[in-house]
């Protein structure tokens, strides 16, 4: 087995996300113990100024029971009303006293819950990469593998959030959800080969796998326009880890092509309820697209055996594009707990991935000190128990 071209950098590097997936799970532990609610339907919740019927005051049917006592009730001041005459209604909530400030005024004023979580999980499935040619005859360059080889499955992960409204209506949100999506892929080279790194004889055995590792961490502002409208705005991170392998006769030689996407700008959204707030029912559209700078780092390490023999690295930073539309559902058990499902798509445009940098550094993997950026999808399932209060 031959290393196809001379030697380049170090290795590139490695990134995990072990941090935010554990503390992600640990939430989704205690949410699904307790019961917790599901973000798109909250809107809806949190709309709602009653939640299956309106709230009633009544302010005539109290009366003094000692009428001398009504007597001795004395003006302060001319200029002061008296306390006695003020109702219910004139004690709801309003500008010196918000929703949200430590004021329990009740449905009447529509204060609605202040506090909402939930915990639920993503089904996703990633696009297929693109048909590039990553190990081909040589010299006669008929494709042995394309990088579209690799077939990914739905695959599970976790999808948590936690908001809290403030004075006014506006409404503080966090969410996280990260999936790992895997594909694999075995040949044996038909003729002498290229690719991977190295050239080698016909009979190889090739062992490939394909891993990306997605993390999507967001912060946005919330605010009601209606009881059925609602915008929002924030700051989004994604983290995007593009691997892609080829093991040649075993452990022999190994050519792994890795790229690390950090993605870091503002979104902004809009959230559409389908249905009457205070029903049981609920249905929700929510749409979001936002501008990232996109700090991109990867290339090819190889192996023989386990030594590491060299590399070709290369890193960038462009302009990237995330947009994602929420289809939702969601049936409320109680006044505090929601149940929901739907459907999640994903588009993330600008991203460096690894089965285009296999194909395009086919005849020559120094190419990769430069770095090309190209888009993927996902798509699949959401659902989740949704707690508020």
């Amino acid at each position: 087995m031959e290393r196809f071209a001379v030697l380049g950098d170090g290795p590139t590097e490695w990134r995990m996300s072990t941090l935010l997936r554990s503390a992600a799970a640990v939430f989704l532990g205690v949410g699904m113990s307790g019961a917790a609610w599901a973000r798109p339907a909250m809107d809806a919740a949190l709309a709602a100024s009653s939640w299956d019927a309106a709230a009633v005051i009544a302010t005539d049917e109290a009366a003094l029971v000692n009428p001398a006592a009504a007597d001795a009730i004395q003006l302060a001041s001319a200029l002061e009303p008296a306390a006695a005459e003020q109702s219910a209604a004139d004690l709801a909530c309003d500008d010196s006293a918000s929703c949200g400030d430590g004021v329990d005024c009740g449905d009447a004023c529509g204060c609605g819950p202040t506090w909402y979580a939930s915990a639920g999980a993503v089904f996703l499935k990633r696009s297929r990469p693109n048909e590039g040619v990553v190990v081909a005859g040589n010299p006669s360059g008929a494709p042995f593998a394309r990088a579209s080889d690799f077939g990914f499955d739905w695959e599970a992960g976790v999808d948590v959030t936690l908001a809290r409204r403030f004075a006014g209506g506006t409404i503080v949100e966090a969410r996280y959800f990260g999936v790992d999506s895997t594909a694999y892929n075995t040949f044996v080279a038909p003729g002498n080969f290229i690719g991977a790194g190295f050239t080698g004889p016909g009979g190889t055995n090739f062992n490939g796998k394909y891993l990306t590792m997605l993390d999507s961490t967001e912060i946005n502002l919330r605010r009601s326009v209606n009881d059925r409208l609602s915008l929002l705005g924030g700051f989004r991170w994604v983290e995007l880890k593009d691997e892609m392998f080829y093991k040649l006769n075993g452990n022999v030689a190994t050519g792994d092509y890795e790229y690390n996407n950090h993605l870091y700008g503002g979104q902004l959204g809009a959230s559409l309820n389908l249905g009457q707030p205070a029903r049981r029912l609920l249905a929700n559209v929510e749409t979001k697209a936002g501008v990232y700078g996109n700090v991109a780092d990867g290339g090819i390490d190889e192996f023989q055996g386990n030594n590491f023999i060299g590399s070709f690295t290369g890193s960038d930073t462009k302009a990237a594009f995330v947009g994602e539309i929420d289809l939702t559902l969601g049936y409320r058990l109680t006044q505090h707990i929601i149940v929901r499902g739907g459907y999640q798509l994903l588009w993330i445009d600008n991203v460096a991935l690894a089965g285009d940098a296999a194909s395009r550094s086919l005849l020559n993997p120094s190419v990769l000190r430069g770095v090309e950026f190209n888009s993927l999808f996902y798509q699949g399932a959401t659902t989740g128990i949704d707690f508020v209060w």
